[in-house]
């Protein structure tokens, strides 16, 4: 069992703690490179710099580490420094600036901007580092495009001073769905692999990763539903942009029924879940729906007009013993709570939901008729 390997482990650590530790130097450090590049005084330049994050890389000069990683340039360069190894980006060395743009690669473009600070965010930690766009005829483009063809999500429009890499959005969607992983504590972890013991002097991009995730989340949604592909032609009998999933295996007119549609019945449920409340709160007044109505849920500019309509039901509570729902209706369960609960509208064979409401005052046949309707 897993207690005979543990003691197998146990018998070699020796062994692994040689390989730990010889991974923390070189041999090859501080001699001549391999390049038999000199300096101005004609001193060969020595191996300083190593690469943690290439498989295979033998410890290079300065000048060197830029020529191996311009198709990589997120790299951390680590530099001995004569007493250990320091961190620090490809921008600290030879004051060497990343150009964006030129030819579709890395390239040095000689009508490249003038070099700006920027942040980048990647899967082995925070980067600052520099610059520059190419600015040739015929190939110059708005930055933000350049940035999101060389696969840097900016975090604004215009003159975007921070992006995060599609990778890292990647890996933060798989980590948030698989092990319900914050934004916070995703951004503390990129942090402390750039600097695990300042932690504070690295820059913080948790404000703007907050927004850009949300982003990249409603951009998946639209690639997968087949929005992005013009799906609603194919399928004009569904809800105009909807990113929804539907059930497969439900009949529906024009996709799975057959002539004799009047054989097949879909079978719906729905029910009120009075755990999911939203008390009333301080909140962002301009904050929108970066998905409005896709979804389950209907867009605020269809649904809140017909709530605000709604015939105020009475007071009297049901005196039926038996029928225990209706005593859910009593205010004092919902008091101070501005959203008492929601109704889902699900196919009954295989639980697909169809379609959300919020609920206002409990369970009201007017917001059932409201998501039945949204379903169908």
């Amino acid at each position: 069992g897993a207690s005979t390997y543990m003691k197998e482990f146990q018998g070699q650590f020796g062994k692994f703690l040689h390989y730990v530790l010889a991974a923390e130097s070189h041999p090859l450090i501080n001699l001549p490179c391999a390049c038999g590049t000199t300096d101005s005084m004609g001193t060969p330049q020595r191996r300083t710099c190593r690469c943690n994050d290439c498989l295979f890389f033998d410890p290079c000069c300065e000048t060197c580490f830029i020529r191996k990683h311009q198709s990589s340039p997120f790299h951390w360069a680590e530099v001995w420094n004569g007493d250990f190894f320091e961190r620090r980006d490809i921008s600290k060395l030879c004051g060497h600036v990343i150009t964006l743009g030129h030819d579709g690669h890395g390239g040095a473009c000689l009508n490249s901007s003038s070099s700006v600070e920027f942040i980048l965010v990647d899967l082995n930690g925070v980067h600052r580092t520099r610059l520059s766009f190419c600015e040739c005829i015929g190939q110059s483009r708005e930055r933000v495009d350049t940035l999101l063809d060389t696969q840097i999500f900016p975090a604004t429009l215009g003159l975007p001073r921070m992006g995060f890499t599609f990778n890292l959005l990647k890996d933060f969607h798989l980590q948030t769905l698989t092990s319900k992983k914050s934004p916070y504590d995703y951004i503390a972890a990129i942090r402390r692999k750039t600097n695990n013991s300042f932690v504070g002097d690295v820059a913080d991009p948790y404000p703007q990763f907050l927004r850009v995730q949300r982003v990249w989340r409603a951009l998946m949604m639209l690639k997968r539903s087949g929005q992005v592909h013009g799906i609603d032609l194919c399928f004009p009998f569904r809800r105009p942009g909807s990113v929804s999933v539907t059930c497969f295996g439900c009949p529906e007119p024009g996709f799975n029924v057959p002539d004799e549609h009047h054989l097949n019945m879909l079978m719906l449920m729905m029910d009120g879940h009075f755990g999911l409340q939203r008390f009333s709160k301080v909140d962002d007044p301009d904050d929108v729906s970066l998905l409005e109505g896709a979804g389950f849920f209907p867009s605020d500019g269809e649904y809140s007009p017909y709530v605000q309509n709604i015939v105020a039901t009475s007071e009297e509570k049901s005196t039926c013993s038996k029928f225990n729902a209706l005593e859910m209706q009593n205010k004092l369960k919902f008091k101070g709570a501005v959203i008492t609960g929601v109704l889902a509208v699900e196919c009954m064979r295989h639980v697909f939901f169809m379609s959300m409401v919020d609920l206002q005052k409990g369970e009201r046949y007017a917001n059932a008729d409201f998501a039945l309707a949204h379903a169908l």
